[in-house]
């Protein structure tokens, strides 16, 4: 399932997809104590971060064919970059 299906079977168009996860990293990387409402903020994550990780899964699966015939010589491997 490319992350496109995936996202779209869960109702949600890719640019939205992104803007949640971006959201959802400024957060979790934002040096902070926790506030008042820490208990949203962790609903928010868990509504999040499966988004996520099939949004990933989903990317590491579209380029691992493209890998399968990586060279595994130095020089090669320049080439082919």
């Amino acid at each position: 399932m490319t992350p496109t299906t995936e996202t779209l079977s869960r109702g949600i168009d890719p640019v939205e997809l992104h803007r949640r996860l971006c959201r959802l990293n400024a957060e979790r990387f934002e040096p902070r104590l926790p506030e008042a409402d820490w208990r949203q903020d962790l609903v928010n994550f868990i509504e999040t971060a499966p988004l996520e990780a099939d949004y990933l899964e989903g990317e590491r699966q579209a380029t691992f064919s493209s890998l399968r015939n990586l060279p595994q010589d130095a020089d090669g491997f320049i080439a082919w970059f």
